[in-house]
């Protein structure tokens, strides 16, 4: 029997992702590919009862939501969980990135899979964070008393601001053969960011954040420079987090600078630990998929550890 999924903004960059990666597995049958306005697509505007209606009446059991504007996702996830408490919800937006009803559906952190599994509601983690996360995520579980403080240094594609970054009558003038550096004090995923590695470090944890976008195929590429007392070797460094992530089939260790063009188009993460021993800091490269792994990939796998397949 196939489970019954709805994706909730099918015509978006990351609902494309979704229904694309569920089309390869047997054990779901999309009955639903939402639009607020694209021909082709199930109607389906929050505020319409009829439209509503109909889309509960198809008895969708998991339900990606990938619309942006969190006011707007608040409306659509109230809705859902009013007619239907059973669906299982995984939402892509900010929305419920620090919201203590949803777990937050990063599989690789320590215990994080467990509570996946029982979880209806999971909100999906940010490109930028899904790396970020991940590249300290060793140091800051087994030295956080001793991590004084991470920088980050994000390079994303263009393709994460969505499609309206390639129309030429919206932003495409801005991004096209750019380096767009932005939000260099208030980017929308610091506070999933800082409280995750809080929960990792068992204390608050200081932290910058400082991303720019580049015209490119979809790709992230964040650098981190952790302060911290402990003092380092590069094998100690790799045999750190090759321990940390040894179970973990989508995270890839390596012991040379990583390329983009090696985790596009799939859901892995490659991450490269290495000690500046000049500058007596860690240094870690860590790079995803924006749009696969640091979105509509990693929602795929998070409704598999739900569904415990």
């Amino acid at each position: 029997m196939a489970y019954r999924v709805a994706i909730v903004g099918a015509t978006g960059r990351t609902g494309g992702i979704v229904d694309s990666v569920l089309r390869k597995h047997s054990y779901v049958e999309v009955i639903a590919r939402t639009s607020r306005g694209e021909e082709g697509y199930l109607p389906l505007n929050i505020d319409k009862e009829e439209e509503v209606a109909y889309f509960m009446s198809l008895k969708p059991e998991i339900a990606f939501v990938t619309i942006d504007g969190d006011d707007v996702v608040k409306q659509y996830v109230e809705k859902f969980r009013e007619r239907c408490p059973d669906m299982r919800i995984i939402d892509l937006s900010t929305a419920y990135r620090t919201h203590p009803d949803f777990v937050y559906g990063l599989p690789e952190l320590p215990g994080r899979r467990e509570e996946i599994k029982k979880a209806n509601l999971v909100t999906n983690p940010g490109c930028y964070a899904t790396s970020a996360i991940l590249a300290a995520a060793p140091v800051l579980k087994k030295y956080g008393d001793e991590t004084e403080i991470v920088i980050i240094d994000g390079v994303s594609s263009h393709t994460g601001a969505g499609k309206k970054a390639e129309d030429p009558k919206r932003d495409r003038p801005k991004y096209e053969n750019n380096i767009l550096p932005y939000a260099t004090l208030d980017h929308k995923h610091r506070p999933e960011i800082g409280k995750e590695y809080g929960k990792l470090a068992g204390r608050a944890v200081r932290f910058g954040f400082y991303p720019s976008a580049v015209w490119v195929d979809p790709a992230i590429l964040n650098t981190l420079k952790i302060i911290t007392r402990k003092k380092f070797t590069n094998s100690g460094l790799f045999e750190l987090y090759s321990e940390f992530y040894s179970n973990e089939r989508f995270v890839r260790v390596v012991s040379h600078e990583p390329s983009a063009k090696d985790v596009r188009d799939t859901n892995y993460v490659e991450i490269y630990p290495v000690w500046d021993d000049k500058a007596e800091l860690v240094v870690v490269r860590s790079t995803i998929d924006n749009l696969v792994k640091g979105a509509g990939g990693q929602a795929v796998q998070n409704m598999i550890i739900m569904l415990r397949l």
